[in-house]
Parts: structure tokens; C-alpha cells; sequence
């Protein structure tokens, strides 16, 4: 099939058996759709019009995105009205019912058309003991796109109505078999239809509908007349009300805004009523006209559309049944869908649910390589550097050069999709929905996605240090202005303490040079008295005389060099002003003005004939000057040597005098002392920068303090926050300056020679702090203020010169958090320990219960199982993720059942691996909810626990 067009799709038969319906060849390449069953595009959620594409999907993007987003994400939210009635109903508007096979066929369509008008995406067909309009109805509801269950409405012998529905596309003739089993037979029917009860009683009825003949009930409008708590009285109703296929009711209004009696039943508040799992409730329209249709409604949420999805719905209602609109609760960006081109995961791909979605299958099919490479496409750091090395590892190996991954998102607020394409080794690249690159786009500031390999949560539960990153990831937006009032303070501390180690070196030197100046003014005291100083005079003199000399000469060929560049200018000018229009040059080439050109030609080589010639008069003047001064000097060196001879002769009967008193030391000891003598006014100076200085460190340092203050009050109301959301499974302080040994550590590298006990001892005192500490050193005081020994004392203060206290300073001993983890078993109370009483498993569960809290954007995380205690796993984690999922994503890679089955996942993607070509691939074998069947099985077969996770399910759900 290589090389064919993209409208001649044929499963390969290169490949297994098994796969040939999940791959066809386009443009060349295999390529593996969704694997789900055939689904109708719908519209998104709370819109009134069919949507045949999602938003934003542009001819601008590969065939293959598209087809991608056009696929369903597993379990959605659809919105649902279960109780429709047909116009056979006599009160149905308007009427009276059509008998033309068209008339009955648009009114079928109007009626619908109206349902989806109101948002509607699902609908239940429910006539009183009848079936006769269902085939129209299905007929125009595929022609709208809308989802149609076939159904009626029938009352028990006890006089309770229940709402029966099939899957869509169930037989009439089943339906009719199915009224027949009930006693309603067609001639029974066709007598007083709406007051026509089958013999069976409630519980009967439900057994025969959702055992026998593979449909579902709902009790109707249980409240009012011909309802179960209306209908029945005492013993009756609450045996009806505990009938274990009670799966679902209908009810006037949500179950918190009853106020009547039935409202505590309904809540499970009366004693006598209450049962070990609530039925779900849906609100439903119960129309009868065009008018009503669709404007009462529920959303539920399922995979598979039929009995199935509605059974998973009514058994899990907390995580499938809505009464408003689910979309208003999701925050955060998400990820849409992901495709993989090249290497171990060439052809994967799949669309992402907006809630719970896990990846599951067994060891060496790619579930972590789906999560590295999302974490590598989406630029993701680590935070434990083991993590980041296995991952490395694990892309060399299984996303090579040239491997690409494309990752559709959708961001926050605005509401924005974007494709993010990597192909390694190369940096992440943004386009938009049109497929045009957006280079000024950078991923990080799209989404914030929370990713953890393997082993990274357990890593974390080990540093106290990413515990507190985790802890600031809370208060990113109320941190974020103290941390850049802090690095601005940092800075200006750095900028100071430069001020202050270069003005104490200066100091330093100053005061090491002027050391010296005592001894040089005792030596020229000592040539004073010796006579030297009045003798060296004229000697000093005759020398600043000839450097006075020399520099005249130098000034005369700096002008001379001047006024000979000045000459060539001048000149340069006159020869670039342009042609002269002379005689030779022939008629034509003439100019209209030749007479003012040659004038102002002539007027430019006058002006620079002047100029050169004046120029030329001053350099022979300047040549004269300096003919002058070579006579002077001449002169000058006459007179000079005249004089050295009778200077030599004093020196020499003076040194005779003195012979321990060397000339040529004298004159050095002047020039010292000429040189030393203005550091002795600089000195003050230096003093008074060094105070101001210090004054503005000792500002800068409690200003520093404060915002150190700030920011653990910060993060103390975070761990409050966070407090609150865990509802007392985890319990988080923050410990002011709690983390020391990285203090400890930095001394120890000093190697002042202080032992390792003294340097704990002194920084876990709960006086200490850096300040406090630099403060001591600079003052010797180590021993009186802290209490250190004597001679460890004076190792530090010693060793530790200004600079290294300038830096010590202002290190900051970090917080720490403090986890506890409640760890007691049933009812007994609580038992918190904290992470260094825990088990690995259990220190790894009390992060995972922080990561599930930290952010609105996506979540996803590598086999968390790993290192969790399994008896958290279903009690804290999964609760969690049930109640956590309406409003942000989650992405998990497991092979412990409880997770994707207790956790309801909307969506598991199940992989598997096989060798092709010599080498191994993953790919995609089934996808979808729990809802789906091949998803069931996948689950039981290839998790640890399968089975035993849907057995807990069906105990739970009794069913």
C-alpha cells in the first residue's frame, strides 16, 4: 500500500491480523486512527448549533491532527433529557398526532431539532406503554447527529412509574417483545393505553428489563403522582426504595435543594430508608410538546452511548452525573491530544480527556515513554536529578534524533488552542491552528503543566528541599513579588559588599604604605641636618628645568605634525572638487552654465591656494621655533655642566662629612614621601565611604530580614490553604529556618578546622542565624554569644576574613516543611506521623495527596504505585482524583487497576508492543472508558489486581 493516495485507504497487510482494522497507509505512511467505534462528530458542551469539526481546526493543520481532534476522548459529559413523549400522547402540543408517513417524519425532525435548540445531545424515548414513533424519531435523530435512546414509560402493579431504555440502535421488534413480557400486549394496548398497568411489581419489573432483556430503569418523577414515594406507603415503599436495581431516579430539582420529607430520604438522612449506595438522580424535561423539550436536563458523562455508558453513570453518579454545566468547572490548561512520528513510539496516537486519563499496559510497551516525551515536547524540568538522568536515558533509547512528537493544547484563559512540535534534539516549536509557526510563543508561558517520572515523588518525599519548592509552588503568584524584592535586596547587598571589600582593601594598602612614611621623614630629617637639602635644591631645580625643556619640544613637533596633516587636507580638498569645463571637452558634453563653474572653480582653488600657502608660512615659522629651542637647550646644557662640576665637588666634601648618608637616597626619599603623603587625606575619606557603607548594609539586611518574613508568613498561609483542601489526611507546618545542614555544609568547606560536631552544635542553636553569625566572627565574641569553645571559636573567627562573611551574611537558612501523614486505620481517630516515621510508601502518599493539589493545569505522573502504600491508594488517592478530575487533568501511567477502574477514568489508553522490521514498536491496542468492552478486558488482563479491582467496584456498587 506504500505510494498509494490518501483516498485509496487500505488496512496493510504487512501487519498482524489483529492490527489491520487500526492502521491504513496515507501519503506513504502508517498511520493508526483512534480506536473506538464509529462516533458522529457533536457539538461542544453548552452549544446550541452541530458542530461537524472542533473549534479552531484549519486546513492548516496535518490531516492527521485533525483527524485526531475529531475523535472522541473516551467518557464525556453529554447533556441528556431521558423522558420524552411522543405526540401519540393526547396532551401532546401541537396535536393531534399525523398518520402521513412524511408529516410524521418532519414533525419527528421539528421535535428534535428543538431539543438540540436547548443544548440538548441525548435524548430518551419514553411513551406511556407505546413504541410506535420511535422509528421516526431514530430516523431524524441520525439525520441531526443526535444521540437517541429507544424506550417507554410503564407503571407496576404497585402503581409506580418506571422509564425503560435500550441501546440506540435496539429493534422495534424487541421493544414490542419486551412490553409483550410485561403483559402489555398490543390489543391491551390499544384500550386504555395510559391507564394500563403490567402485573409485575416494581422490583419484578426492574429485574426482567435489566437482567432479561438488556435495558435500564429509572424510576419516574418519584416524588409526585404515580411516583415511588408518592405511589407507596410505609413497608412498601421502603422495600421499593431499597430494591437493590433501583440504579436510577428521576426527581423535580438536585437532592440538596429538596426541602420536602423526601428530601432526607433522597439524602440518605432518614434511618429506615437508607441504603449502602444512592440510586443517581437525573432531572428530566417529562415534555409533551416542542415547547418543553429538552428544558430540564442532566449531564452524563460516557463512553460507550447506550445501556452500558448509563449503567456506568448511574453506579458512579458522584463522578458521572451533573446538574449543570461541567465545563464551568474545569480550570487550567489541558492537554488535547498527542502523536508520536519516528523510533519506539512511531504511529502512536491519541486524544486526551479532559479529566482522568491513565495509560496502561504491560512493562516495555511505552507508558513511560509517553510521559517523558510529553515532558520533553513540553520542556518540562526535573527535580530530582536521578529522574533526569533515567529519562535521558530512556529518550536515547526510545526517542532518538529525528524522532517528533506533536502535542495539541488548549490554554487557560483566553481559551486558545496550539499544536507544540519537537523533534529531538532540537527545541520546541509553537504553531497555531492555521499550522504557522509562532516563534514569539514560548511553551512555558502557554501552559504549567506538574510532571513526575518514576521515583521522582518518592524522590521529593527524601529532599527537604523540592518539598519546599513543592510547598512555594502554591504561593507561586503571592511569592512571586516577595522573591523579586529579596533578589533585588540580594543584589544590592552584593553591590555593597563590593563597596566594602574594595574600599577595606584599599584601606588595607593605604595603611600598609603609610606604614612606612615615619621612617622616610626620620631619613630626610637626617639629610636636613647633614646640609643635603639646601645643597639638592638647585640640583632639583636644574632637573625640572630640562623636563620643562623637553616638553617645549615635544609641544613644537606636535604642532608641526598638525599643521603638516592640516596642508594634506587642504589640498585633498582641491582635488576632489570636481571637473573644470575646459576647451577639449566636445560640444555636446558642455555645460548650459559653464561661466559659473569655472568662477566658482576658481574661486575654491584661490581659497585653497591661500589656505595652503599660510599653512605653508606658519610650518617655516614653526621650523624656525624650533631651531630656536634646539639652541636654547644647547645653552641651557652649557650652563648645566658648568654648575655639575661644582655640585660633585660640595657632594663629595659633604659625604666625606657624612659617609653613611647616601644623595641618591635622598632624592628617593622625597619622591616617597611627595607620593605617600596624599593617602593620609584619602585615608579619611575611605573611612567615612567604609561607615556610610556599613550603615547601608545593616539597612539592606533587615529590610532582607523582613522579606524573608513575609515570605514564610507566605507559605505558612499556603500550608493553611492546603491544610484545609486535605481535610485532614495530611497535615503541613513550615519551620522557620529549618533546614540547616547546607549551612553546616558551607562551613565545613571552609576548612577552618573546626570540627563537624561544633559547627552542628552552633548552627541548630535556635539563636543562630547567618547575620547573627558574621556579626560574632567580626566581634570574636563566638564564644560568649553561642557558647562555642574557646579554641573552635578562634579556628572560625581566624579563618573566615570579611569577604566570607559578606557572604555568609546574607544566606538564608531555608524553611522546612513539615509533613505529617494520618496513618490510622477505620474510625480510631487520627494518627498523624510525620515524613521520618513514615514508610516509603507512606512518605510517597502524603506528597502525592500535596502534587494532586498544586496546580489548575495538567497533572501527569509515572507510576505512582510504585511507591505508595496500597492501602492509600484507593482510601486517599483515587477518592481524590474523583473529586479532583471535574476541575483539572490528569495523565497517569499504571499497572495497578484501582487507579484507571475505582478512578473512573474517562479515558485509558491501553499500549502494547510488538517487533516489526527488526525492531520493537508500541501502539495503541484498545482505548476509551470502562464503558467500552475491549477496555474491560484490557484492564482485567494487563493491571496488577484487574480482577480484583472490578470486584471491589461491584460490591461497591452492588452490581
Amino acid at each position: 500500500t506504500r505510494g498509494r493516495p490518501a483516498s485509496s485507504r487500505m488496512p496493510d497487510p504487512r501487519l498482524p491480523p489483529h492490527r489491520r482494522d487500526a492502521a491504513f497507509a496515507v501519503d506513504g505512511q502508517y498511520q493508526r486512527p483512534f480506536l473506538s467505534a464509529s462516533f458522529p462528530a457533536r457539538r461542544a458542551i453548552g452549544q446550541n448549533a452541530p458542530m461537524e469539526t472542533p473549534p479552531g481546526i484549519t486546513n492548516g493543520l496535518s490531516p492527521e491532527i485533525e483527524s485526531l481532534l475529531a475523535q472522541r476522548p473516551g467518557a464525556e459529559y453529554l447533556r441528556a433529557d431521558l423522558q420524552v413523549h411522543t405526540p401519540i400522547d393526547p396532551a401532546f402540543e401541537p396535536g393531534p398526532e399525523p398518520h402521513e408517513t412524511a408529516t410524521r417524519q418532519d414533525l419527528a425532525e421539528q421535535y428534535l431539532r428543538k431539543a438540540m435548540e436547548r443544548g440538548i445531545e441525548l435524548v430518551g424515548i419514553t411513551e406511556h406503554n407505546d413504541v410506535s414513533w420511535i422509528e421516526e424519531l431514530r430516523t431524524a435523530a441520525k439525520k441531526l447527529s443526535l444521540h437517541l435512546l429507544p424506550g417507554f414509560e410503564v407503571e407496576s402493579a404497585e402503581g409506580v412509574h418506571i422509564l425503560c431504555l435500550f441501546d440506540p440502535e435496539t429493534p422495534l421488534s424487541h421493544l414490542e417483545d419486551t412490553l409483550v413480557q410485561l403483559g402489555l400486549t398490543a390489543a391491551k394496548r390499544k384500550t386504555n393505553r395510559l391507564e394500563r398497568r403490567t402485573k409485575q411489581h416494581f422490583a419484578e419489573v426492574l429485574k426482567l428489563i435489566q437482567s432479561e432483556c438488556g435495558g435500564i430503569c429509572i424510576a419516574a418523577h418519584i416524588e409526585s403522582d404515580k411516583g415511588l414515594l408518592a405511589a407507596l406507603r410505609q413497608g412498601a415503599r421502603v422495600d421499593a426504595w431499597k430494591t437493590p436495581g433501583l440504579l436510577a431516579a428521576q426527581i423535580s430539582k438536585p437532592p440538596a435543594q429538596i426541602t420536602s420529607g423526601n428530601g432526607r430520604i433522597l439524602r440518605d438522612e432518614e434511618p429506615i430508608y437508607r441504603r449502602s449506595r444512592l440510586p443517581a438522580y437525573v432531572l428530566t424535561s417529562d415534555c409533551r410538546s416542542m415547547d418543553a423539550i429538552g428544558t430540564i436536563s442532566t449531564w452524563i458523562k460516557m463512553d460507550a452511548i447506550g445501556v452500558s455508558g448509563l449503567r456506568q453513570a448511574f453506579l458512579d453518579p458522584e463522578s458521572r452525573i451533573a446538574y449543570e454545566d461541567p465545563s464551568e468547572r474545569r480550570r487550567g490548561a489541558r492537554l488535547l491530544a498527542v502523536s508520536w512520528e519516528g523510533d519506539f513510539l512511531d504511529g502512536v496516537q491519541f486524544r486526551l480527556n479532559p479529566e482522568l486519563n491513565c495509560l496502561i499496559g504491560g512493562k516495555g510497551t511505552g507508558k513511560s515513554s509517553v510521559i517523558e516525551t510529553i515532558r520533553y515536547a513540553l520542556d518540562v524540568g526535573y527535580q530530582i536529578t536521578d529522574v533526569a538522568q533515567a529519562a535521558k536515558t530512556l529518550r536515547e533509547h526510545a526517542f532518538r534524533s529525528g524522532s517528533k512528537i506533536s502535542v495539541v493544547v488548549e490554554t487557560d484563559v483566553p481559551k486558545q488552542r496550539y499544536v507544540i512540535e519537537r523533534t529531538a534534539p532540537h527545541a520546541p516549536v509553537v504553531r497555531d491552528m492555521t499550522g504557522s509557526a509562532r516563534p514569539e510563543l514560548d511553551v512555558r508561558t502557554l501552559l504549567n503543566p506538574k510532571i513526575y517520572g518514576q521515583k521522582e515523588i518518592f524522590g521529593i518525599a527524601q529532599d527537604p528541599q523540592a518539598r519546599l519548592e513543592m510547598i512555594d509552588g502554591f504561593a507561586s503568584s503571592e511569592l512571586r513579588s516577595v522573591e523579586d524584592r529579596e533578589k533585588e535586596l540580594l543584589a544590592r547587598c552584593e553591590e555593597n559588599g563590593t563597596v566594602i571589600a574594595r574600599t577595606l582593601r584599599r584601606l588595607d594598602d593605604a595603611e600598609s604604605k603609610l606604614a612606612e612614611l615615619p621612617s622616610l621623614e626620620e631619613w630626610r630629617e637626617r639629610f636636613r641636618q647633614a646640609g643635603f637639602e639646601q645643597l639638592l635644591a638647585e640640583r632639583r631645580q636644574l632637573d625640572r628645568e630640562g623636563r620643562l625643556l623637553d616638553s617645549a619640544a615635544v609641544s613644537l613637533v606636535e604642532l608641526r605634525k598638525q599643521g603638516e596633516a592640516l596642508l594634506g587636507e587642504a589640498r585633498d580638498t582641491v582635488a576632489g572638487a570636481g571637473e573644470t569645463p575646459g576647451s577639449e571637452q566636445v560640444e555636446e558634453d558642455r555645460f548650459p552654465n559653464s561661466d559659473l563653474i569655472e568662477r566658482a572653480q576658481s574661486i575654491v582653488t584661490n581659497a585653497s591656494e591661500s589656505l595652503s600657502s599660510g599653512i605653508e608660512s606658519q610650518l617655516s615659522e614653526l621650523a624656525n621655533a624650533q631651531a630656536g629651542l634646539v639652541e636654547v637647550h644647547r645653552e641651557w646644557a652649557k650652563r648645566r655642566e658648568a654648575r655639575a662640576a661644582d655640585f660633585d665637588k660640595a657632594l663629595r666634601d659633604l659625604q666625606a662629612k657624612v659617609p653613611d648618608v647616601d644623595p641618591e637616597r635622598y632624592l628617593e626619599v622625597e619622591r616617597r614621601i611627595e607620593q605617600l603623603t596624599p593617602l593620609r587625606s584619602a585615608m579619611g575619606e575611605l573611612r567615612s565611604r567604609l561607615e556610610n557603607a556599613r550603615k547601608e548594609r545593616a539597612a539592606l539586611l533587615v529590610d532582607l530580614a523582613d522579606v524573608r518574613g513575609e515570605k514564610l508568613r507566605t507559605r505558612r498561609h499556603a500550608a493553611e490553604r492546603l491544610n484545609d483542601a486535605l481535610a485532614g489526611n495530611v497535615r503541613i507546618e513550615v519551620e522557620h529556618q529549618g533546614i540547616r545542614q547546607p549551612f553546616v555544609e558551607r562551613l565545613a568547606g571552609y576548612k577552618t578546622k573546626a570540627r563537624a560536631d561544633a559547627l552542628r552544635h552552633l548552627v541548630n542553636q535556635e539563636t543562630f542565624s547567618p547575620a547573627a553569625f558574621a556579626a560574632a566572627v567580626r566581634h570574636k565574641s563566638l564564644e560568649d554569644d553561642f557558647g562555642m569553645p574557646s579554641g573552635q571559636a578562634s579556628n572560625l573567627e581566624r579563618a573566615l576574613d570579611e569577604e566570607i562573611l559578606l557572604d555568609l551574611e546574607v544566606d538564608e537558612l531555608a524553611d522546612r516543611v513539615i509533613l505529617e501523614l494520618d496513618v490510622a486505620v477505620g474510625e480510631t481517630g487520627h494518627d498523624y506521623r510525620d515524613l521520618g516515621r513514615l514508610s516509603p510508601g507512606q512518605k510517597s502518599t502524603a506528597i502525592l495527596l500535596l502534587v494532586m493539589q498544586e496546580s489548575k493545569d495538567p497533572l501527569l505522573v509515572d507510576q505512582p504505585e510504585d511507591d505508595l502504600d496500597n492501602r492509600f491508594i484507593y482510601d486517599d488517592v483515587v477518592k481524590r482524583l474523583k473529586g479532583a478530575k471535574p476541575e483539572r487533568q490528569f495523565v497517569i501511567a499504571t499497572h495497578n487497576a484501582n487507579i484507571p477502574v475505582l478512578g473512573d477514568a474517562e479515558q485509558i489508553v491501553t499500549l502494547d508492543a510488538e517487533e516489526r522490521g527488526g525492531s520493537v514498536t508500541s501502539f495503541v491496542r484498545a482505548q476509551g472508558s470502562i464503558d467500552a468492552k475491549q477496555v474491560r478486558e484490557a484492564a482485567e488482563h494487563i493491571l496488577e489486581g484487574g480482577h480484583e479491582a472490578f470486584a471491589l467496584r461491584q460490591a461497591k456498587y452492588e452490581a
